[in-house]
This record gives C-alpha cells, sequence and structure tokens, in this order.
C-alpha cells in the first residue's frame, strides 16, 4: 500500500476542495452530475454517487481511515492515535470493546432507556416553555441527548449536572474532539478531563452496570489510563455531540416544511420512523474517509492503491436515482441512507441514536404550535470532509399550551 502521509495531512489540515457549511447540496448536486467520481489530487477522490458509495463501503479491499490495521502505519501523530481508538471499536479488531458496547446498546436495555428519555425531554421541555425564545442547541438539544449517554456510560445520577456543565462550555471552545486523543504528558488539566480521570477511578474502584465499567473490565494490563479515557471520550462525542448536530439540522430543515410539522404534531409516533428520513435529508456525518488497500475500479475510475476515497454521504443521500424528490422530506419514505454507514462500518450506536433522535424531536415538535429561525443567526461547525451542523441558533417559540408533558 502506497504510504502518502503528507497527502493525509493535507486533506484533514487545509481541505483541497470546500463546499457551502450553511447549505453544501447544490454544490453536492453539481459535482455528481458531473463528475461522480471526482479526483482532487493524485491520490485522492471524492465519491458522489449512491451505488458507487455502498459498493466502496462493501468492497473487501477499501477500509476505514480509522479501522483497519493496514492504515494505521500510514496516519500522523495525532490521526494514529485516534485511529487506535477507533480500531478499538472496528467490527474485525478482535478486541472486546466492540463486543461490550453492542452489549450495552442492546434492544432489551434501550428499552428500558426510551422511558427515561421521554422523562428527560418532558423535564427540558417544561423549563423552557413560557420563554419566547430560546437556543436550541444549549437549551434543548444539549441538556437531553447529555443525560441519556452520561447515563449509558455510567456518570453518577448526583454529578450529570455538574458534568453537562464543563461539557457545555467545552461545546463551546471546539468540543470533544480535541479530547479523543488524550496525552498524559500534555499535562492537560482541564476540568472535563479532570472529571473523566476521577470517573474511571472510581469505576475501578466500585465497578458497576455501565459502560465504563464494561471498558475498563475489557481493558488488558497493558493499556494505560490515556486508552481509556479516549474510548470514553469518543463516546461522549458520538453519542451527544453528533445527536446534537441531528436535533439541530432536523429542526432547521423542518422549518422549511410546515407541512412536514404540521403532521408530527398530529402524530409525534412519526418522528421516531421518520428518523432515517430526517437522517437522509440532513446528516451530520457529511464524509466517510476510506483507504484503497489495492487497486479498485469505481465507476469507470481505476483507482490506485493507497488512494484516499471521500464517500460524500450528503451527496449520495440525495441522490435521484435511489431516492425520488431527494430534496423534499417525506415521512413516509424509508430510506436506505448512508448516514451510519453500510456494511461492516455501520455505526454500532445507530440503534440508540434512532431512538434517541424520535424521542426528542418528537416531544419538542409537539411542545410547539410553530417557530422561527433566522438563517442568518446560524452558527455552524464544520469538520472538512467530516461532520457538519449548527453549534448555535435562536429560535422564537409559539408554545403549545395544550401540551401535557408525559
Amino acid at each position: 500500500m502506497t504510504k502518502n502521509k503528507d497527502d493525509i495531512l493535507a486533506l484533514l489540515q487545509s481541505p483541497p476542495m470546500a463546499f457551502p457549511v450553511d447549505n453544501p447540496y447544490p454544490a453536492y448536486q453539481q459535482l455528481r452530475e458531473r463528475t461522480p467520481v471526482y479526483r482532487i489530487s493524485p491520490m485522492q477522490w471524492i465519491i458522489t454517487q449512491y451505488e458507487d458509495a455502498v459498493a466502496i463501503l462493501k468492497h473487501p479491499d477499501i477500509s476505514h481511515w480509522g479501522q483497519d490495521p493496514q492504515t494505521q502505519s500510514m496516519m500522523f501523530s495525532e490521526q494514529g492515535q485516534m485511529s487506535k481508538t477507533l480500531y478499538a471499536y472496528a467490527p474485525d479488531s478482535n478486541t472486546p470493546y466492540r463486543k461490550k458496547v453492542l452489549h450495552a446498546l442492546a434492544a432489551k436495555n434501550m428499552k428500558i432507556e426510551v422511558e427515561a428519555m421521554h422523562q428527560q425531554a418532558s423535564r427540558v421541555v417544561e423549563r423552557l416553555r413560557g420563554r419566547d425564545q430560546i437556543e436550541f442547541m444549549a437549551d434543548f438539544a444539549h441538556p437531553f441527548t447529555f443525560d441519556t449517554i452520561s447515563r449509558i456510560i455510567g456518570v453518577p445520577k448526583e454529578k450529570v449536572e455538574a458534568l453537562s456543565d464543563i461539557v457545555g462550555a467545552l461545546l463551546q471552545s471546539g468540543g470533544y474532539s480535541q479530547y479523543i486523543t488524550y496525552h498524559p504528558e500534555s499535562g492537560d488539566g482541564s476540568a472535563f478531563i479532570n472529571f473523566l480521570r476521577a470517573l474511571v477511578a472510581e469505576k475501578r474502584a466500585r465497578p458497576d452496570n455501565d459502560l465504563c465499567s464494561a471498558l475498563i473490565e475489557a481493558c488488558t494490563d497493558g493499556e494505560d489510563e490515556s486508552f481509556i479515557l479516549s474510548l470514553v471520550v469518543f463516546l461522549f462525542y458520538a453519542g451527544h455531540e453528533n445527536m446534537m448536530k441531528f436535533l439541530g439540522n432536523a429542526v432547521i430543515a423542518l422549518q422549511s416544511h410546515e407541512a412536514v410539522q404540521d403532521t408530527l404534531r398530529k402524530d409525534p409516533r412519526l418522528a421516531s420512523s421518520g428518523v432515517d428520513e430526517l437522517l437522509r435529508y440532513d446528516s451530520p456525518v457529511q464524509f466517510l474517509l476510506m483507504f484503497a488497500k489495492e487497486r479498485v475500479q469505481v465507476g469507470e475510475a481505476k483507482i490506485p492503491s493507497g488512494s484516499m476515497l471521500l464517500v460524500c454521504v450528503g451527496a449520495a443521500n440525495r441522490d435521484p436515482k435511489i431516492f425520488s424528490n431527494p430534496d423534499q422530506i417525506d415521512l413516509q419514505r424509508r430510506p436506505a441512507h448512508l448516514s451510519f454507514g453500510a456494511g461492516p462500518y455501520r455505526c454500532i450506536g445507530a440503534g440508540l441514536a434512532q431512538l434517541q433522535a424520535g424521542v426528542g424531536l418528537g416531544k419538542f415538535i409537539s411542545a410547539t404550535k410553530a417557530y422561527n429561525i433566522e438563517r442568518n443567526k446560524i452558527q455552524w461547525k464544520s469538520i472538512p470532509y467530516m461532520l457538519r451542523g449548527p453549534s448555535a441558533f435562536p429560535m422564537t417559540m409559539a408554545w403549545n399550551h395544550d401540551f401535557q408533558p408525559a
């Protein structure tokens, strides 16, 4: 396999092609129609058609950048550390970490979580009703989603609020990604890392029926504290920050689909069945970064071994060859979207995400009669060639005072 560390570094630090963060979809459409397999450098390709994307995600000679041992040697320092964390959750890593997460997120456990999700969403809505304006991400998306992931990981109930305040400040200064690769030699004394360090120590001393305890149990004697902390941070990142982005994207999208809003208010249960359609329409995950371990052909393009393939989830999810009227939200649609990946690299937390998204969105929309978002006041957060979603936006609210929280 070609060793192209310089290409990887250049791509992640200074992407050669930029897409508008507020609405990248017209640019995706142009690229998909004109050059569906687009070469942006000698060893970098963007894939925009759905069928090509699925073929890549299921191809035995193509791997996710962080979940294949052959690609880890290609990573520079920080990405190499992140790759180790991702590989721990890979489907073929032969490590116990993925099994521990899957067990914790099993359907029987999620049935218990659903009621707690409903209760938390109701508590958050009750605190907000009566206010003419809210900041959606901080006031609703953050406290609702944080409660669930904290409970699953094992944060003691009496400490969730304190950690929520710490993380709220963290999200304003870059988010979890700065800690997914934790280096003890950095001497980091942030409140977040200090809290997690104390949590890990507590779970070592008194294991419980939670995910943090399970991950600690799975670690071998050779794994240091920094690896365990990275595993836990990644779970917070995936289960909290990404969930916030989904809810933000969905609420923004629904503003221009008033008929869909009305449908959800009449039958909030449709929020759960409609999560996949809303993920298809505007996913927090916009790209999946893959590597060709061998020379492969995608469409008419012959892609050399060692190439990076940027699977554009946002473009594939709106491919008109697969989805009719792709720029419209249709809650009756049951799309096989790529927002959770596909094949062996499908997200292991997909079931939890679908449950939580449906509960949160259904509760919030039911509690409103209408709302208004000024698009020029939306603050977007984007990691080029990876993620996209709002970090903050104000909403003017018209609450449904007949709504009775369950």
